[in-house]
């Protein structure tokens, strides 16, 4: 007799869950803390980002390079969670406008998970787990029972022209419609699911807070790279893209010539020119993605983090992860008011033009943020990963039990 409860087969756009995946490193301590929340109930598969067979055998760097090769058997990560990446011929985004292309490449995919799903036992009732609208057209794919929509952040935004994708709006209304569970990380896109699916849960992001907090402890060096720069140190890391006050970073640089600004993390291919004249300035120093553990060794550095986002349609969709781990970290916070960052008003300093960011972080530099700081230690703490990913899977254990 089986005795789990259900099984999760999770449906992700990330290529890997290694530190060679770091555009979607972010999701890692989600997706492992689901799996954690799920011991003792039921296995979690997680299906990365296809790979097409032209782009798995002509993709690779070198014969060694695994991130283009597929994987047809399930990998296993950790305690009972396991990966496999399907491989297919053909391109999914292009057979969502063919009917027979759709069919095809839903049957290729649907195979490879069904011998997966058999290599693993995994016979309880399945919650398919989709994170993008495209993977509407992998309904069916694992014969589960339930669907779960996670949006995480907006899928249907074109950060390059400031617009939505109407074919990617379709398929993500078509899939909130479906889905017997959505759940969101934001206000703005609450308001839109719930308008057609009232069974949407807001959920918060989480922080590693364990992991963050060391640096309040004083057990961690900083970076030797920013160990003798000039204070005070100005800081900022995740990933620089269009959503970004550039406009507003360069006039603080402008007008504090003696202070040092700090990036550590990636960017995006879309804002390639705003970064070239970042660097233009001398007290602009840019490092690249570096492992969490190596993070830390910056985060200590910080006099102060900044979060200069515009206000724009898209930032009204994030929860920026960043913030909370600055709270973690005990690193004051200055921001401009985007509608995720307002809730943290009483842990951070809120600003609107350039004026007030100034005016802000030297209030921070004189040790006036203490009461701050305190709350958004407090705060972090509420929010671990752990916390959050228990609360979900419980609102799925209500949600399998109610059904039965």
């Amino acid at each position: 007799m089986n005795n789990k409860k259900f099984d999760i087969i999770m449906y992700t756009n990330a290529a890997g869950l290694g530190p060679e995946c770091i555009a979607h490193a972010h999701r890692l301590p989600f997706i492992k803390g689901i799996a954690k929340a799920m011991q003792g109930i039921g296995n979690v598969l997680v299906v990365l980002r296809y790979r097409s067979f032209p782009q798995s055998w002509f993709g690779r760097k070198n014969k060694n390079d695994l991130s283009f090769s597929a994987i047809k058997r399930p990998k296993k990560i950790d305690q009972n969670l396991y990966i496999i990446r399907p491989s297919i011929l053909g391109n999914l985004v292009l057979a969502s406008y063919f009917h027979p292309l759709k069919m095809n490449i839903r049957r290729q995919i649907a195979n490879q998970i069904k011998k997966a799903l058999i290599s693993l036992n995994m016979t309880a009732p399945r919650v398919a787990w989709m994170t993008h609208p495209y993977h509407y057209l992998y309904q069916g794919c694992g014969g589960e029972s339930y669907i779960v929509y996670e949006c995480y952040d907006d899928m249907t935004y074109n950060r390059a022209t400031g617009k939505s994708i109407r074919r990617t709006k379709l398929l993500e209304l078509k899939l909130a419609r479906n889905a017997h569970l959505n759940f969101v990380t934001a206000d703005t896109l609450y308001e839109r699911l719930c308008a057609v699916n009232k069974n949407t849960r807001l959920i918060s992001n989480g922080v590693m807070y364990e992991l963050f907090s060391q640096c309040r402890t004083g057990s961690i060096d900083v970076a030797p790279q920013i160990k003798d720069l000039p204070r005070p140190v100005v800081g900022m890391m995740g990933t620089l893209q269009k959503g970004y006050d550039f406009k507003l970073i360069t006039e603080i640089i402008k007008n504090r010539p003696i202070w040092s600004f700090v990036y550590v993390g990636d960017y995006a291919g879309n804002s390639k020119s705003d970064i070239a004249r970042l660097m233009t300035y001398p007290q602009f120093h840019m490092f690249g993605w570096v492992p969490r553990e190596e993070l830390l060794k910056y985060l200590c550095g910080f006099d102060v983090a900044i979060a200069p986002f515009e206000i724009s349609d898209w930032t009204k969709t994030i929860n920026p992860l960043k913030i909370c781990e600055y709270f973690a970290a005990g690193v004051p916070v200055v921001a401009t008011g985007i509608d995720a960052i307002q809730r943290y008003e009483a842990c951070l300093d809120v600003c609107h033009n350039r004026h007030d960011f100034i005016n802000a972080i030297e209030r921070v530099i004189k040790g006036e943020s203490e009461d701050k700081i305190r709350k958004g230690i407090s705060v972090s703490r509420n929010l671990s990963w752990d916390k959050i990913t228990k609360d979900v899977i419980n609102v799925l254990k209500t949600l399998v039990q109610d059904a039965q």
